[in-house]
């Protein structure tokens, strides 16, 4: 009689191959829609990790190539210091400084003013 038994209790729902409940099916879906969701929003932020890296990475090097355009015009200024030219001690204006500014500078200002706001 206690084999019947067991028979019984696996094709009532269990795992003898009968079809999940409505409700049981209901489960599931709920269940892989919130695994779905949290997959979603790791992913989401996952992306937002690897921007702010991506940013920090080009800050880093933009304050690597300001570093090196510092110390080729402090070299420049000290080779021609020591040269015949001498410099006056007049004052320039923002505006004048900003007038030569090359490309590379405005790159790397640009990026270090976006980085301290």
């Amino acid at each position: 009689g206690d084999v019947y038994k067991r028979q019984g209790s696996v094709g009532a729902g269990g795992k003898g191959g009968a079809a999940p409940s409505a409700h049981q099916q209901q489960q599931r879906t709920e269940a892989q829609k919130a695994a779905e969701s949290a997959l979603r929003e790791e992913e989401s932020r996952l992306h937002l990790e690897e921007r702010s890296l991506a940013s920090q990475l080009a800050i880093a090097a933009a304050e690597a190539a300001l570093r090196e355009i510092a110390l080729r015009q402090k070299s420049h200024l000290l080779e021609y210091s020591l040269s015949e030219h001498s410099f006056s001690s007049e004052t320039v204006s923002y505006t004048h400084l900003r007038a030569h500014e090359t490309p590379e500078h405005l790159v790397c200002r640009l990026l270090l003013e976006k980085k301290n706001t």
